[in-house]
């Protein structure tokens, strides 16, 4: 049928009318899906979504000829080069039904205006969403994205980073490298040889470097013990 130039919607509902293997549920992409599947022509692809898939040829019996499954491949390539919308569906193959699965076809009317509505719908069903309806739920699924986003940045980054940061710091060493000098700076103003507003001005930044490493150190103490999980990330 699809040699002979009919669309798989048409192939689909001549099958549900026909009742074929006592199924009335045959959709266009189902149809679609039979033209992607190698076995129908005698060979089988493994791995097809991999990035190296291996091609067996001729592993069962044919039901179509080589020949006849090139020609509707070539086929459905021109019908995809000389296909032509008349509208702009933005969410065309994107959306699917939510009771049967299938995919969702665009639609649009005309007001006696001239202004344009666009729908998406499901024949099977015979559920229609206003574009519109679905442009507003992808705007707040997006905003509270962005909250998201903004609250990791703010509140987990800067525990994370300090942790990438400061993880190869010796705070215990280095504290201590500081209370040598401290002993050192002491020994020399003991002896005379440094005056006392210098020995004033060592001391004060000896210690204040070591109260800054104290508190890294206790951070980091801090951001060792905190473990995120997905959850956590995911609060809002």
């Amino acid at each position: 049928m699809y040699h002979n130039g009919l669309s798989y919607k048409k192939i689909s509902n001549i099958l549900n009318e026909e009742k074929i293997l006592d199924k009335t549920n045959w959709y266009d992409t189902t149809i679609m899906k039979i033209f992607q599947n190698e076995i129908y022509k005698g060979d089988f692809v493994h791995g097809k979504r991999t990035k190296k898939p291996t091609y067996y040829e001729n592993v069962v019996e044919p039901l179509v000829s080589k020949q006849k499954w090139d020609d509707c491949q070539y086929q459905k390539l021109r019908n995809a080069r000389h296909y032509e919308r008349t509208a702009t569906y933005l969410f065309t193959n994107k959306l699917k039904c939510s009771k049967c699965g299938g995919f969702l076809g665009g639609c649009a009317t005309t007001k006696p205006n001239g202004k344009k509505y666009y729908y998406y719908k499901c024949v099977h069903c015979k559920i229609t969403y206003k574009e519109k309806e679905i442009e507003q739920e992808l705007m707040a699924c997006l905003l509270e994205l962005v909250k998201t986003d903004m609250m990791i940045n703010d509140y987990y980054t800067p525990f994370i980073k300090s942790k990438l940061d400061n993880k190869d710091i010796n705070y215990e060493k280095e504290l201590k490298e500081l209370d040598k000098q401290l002993d050192r700076i002491k020994s020399v103003y003991i002896k005379g040889i440094m005056k006392i507003d210098e020995f004033e001005n060592e001391i004060k930044q000896i210690e204040f470097k070591k109260q800054k490493l104290s508190k890294e150190w206790q951070d980091q103490k801090q951001y060792e013990n905190l473990n995120f999980t997905i959850d956590d990330l995911l609060i809002l």
